[in-house]
């Protein structure tokens, strides 16, 4: 498949009047990939924004996006508490902020309004589009297990519990969430609220704890390594963790931010590099923005 700009945009041109040409090569459909899904992100925003339209627009949102008769979208990820698409409104929260102080035992775990209403808008997704496969993400766990926004190692434990934790009240109130990553873009240093950097040998020691408690629960969630940029530091990050920590991962996703990404002729070079490598682990794109230029 090729998609490319028919015409480029020139200064002024509005992204509304681009026409784009899109060409699918059909003929040798025994040698191409399968594809999961096309699909987007549940955020804060999103359920802010969902929540503001009347009911009977819910509900034609819900129909054009998902059913049958939409756009149909099959694979879709949600935000684990906080993330940078969180409204100022809601303001910092996980689901066991308790101020900042130590909760070790989960005692109070709760997955707050905020949390909530994502579920509920999941659940409504589901009654239209049974068939979606949920991705979920943290951008930060509770404030309390980190230092110099890094998971601290006394609270590894308490951080494995905390996800699980997660997974069996999504799937109490109706969402199974098929696959997690330990982190949104885990090279990312930035607002403690939202960014935790976990370089490649801590993310091992994570996924090797978190694999075995998913399935003691008695859960069937997959990991994801890495969830960041695809590029070379990705390239290692990734060959870590397989390597260390391969039997409890079950899928690489990749993001599409790296410096020259969409200038580069060879953008998607790495994906194909990767598949030759390890062509029995499925790559997913779980977040990419194309920043048009005018």
């Amino acid at each position: 498949m090729n998609l490319e700009p028919m015409t480029s945009p020139s200064q002024g041109t509005s992204v509304g009047k681009l026409d784009w040409r899109l060409t699918v090569d059909d003929t040798e459909t025994g040698k191409r990939q399968s594809i999961t899904g096309f699909g987007a992100a549940w955020t804060d925003a999103t359920v802010a924004v969902f929540d503001s339209l009347q009911a009977e627009q819910q509900e034609q949102v819900l129909n054009d996006l998902f059913a049958d008769q939409g756009i149909t979208l099959r694979l879709m990820r949600h935000t684990i508490g906080q993330s940078d698409m969180t409204p100022p409104s809601v303001g910092r929260y996980s689901y066991d902020e308790n101020g900042g102080q130590r909760d070790a035992s989960m005692s109070h775990f709760d997955l707050s309004d905020a949390g909530r209403g994502m579920v509920s808008w999941l659940v409504r997704m589901q009654h239209v589009q049974p068939d979606v496969v949920h991705l979920g993400s943290p951008w930060s766990p509770p404030s309390w297990m980190k230092h110099d926004n890094t998971i601290d190692w006394p609270n590894v434990d308490a951080w494995v519990d905390y996800m699980v934790k997660y997974l069996q009240e999504f799937k109490q109130k109706g969402v199974n969430v098929d696959a997690i990553t330990i982190q949104n873009e885990p090279l990312h240093d930035g607002d403690s609220a939202w960014t935790t950097r976990i370089d490649a040998s801590y993310a091992t020691i994570l996924t090797n704890k978190l694999g075995p408690a998913i399935q003691a629960a008695g859960l069937s969630t997959k990991i994801w390594a890495y969830d960041h940029n695809a590029d070379s530091a990705g390239w290692n990050y990734v060959s870590t963790v397989i390597h260390q920590a391969g039997q409890h991962v079950s899928g690489v996703a990749w993001h599409c931010y790296s410096t020259n990404y969409w200038e580069s002729p060879e953008r998607y070079s790495m994906l194909t590099d990767f598949y030759n490598a390890h062509p029995s682990i499925p790559q997913y794109s779980t977040e990419c923005w194309d920043h048009l230029k005018s």
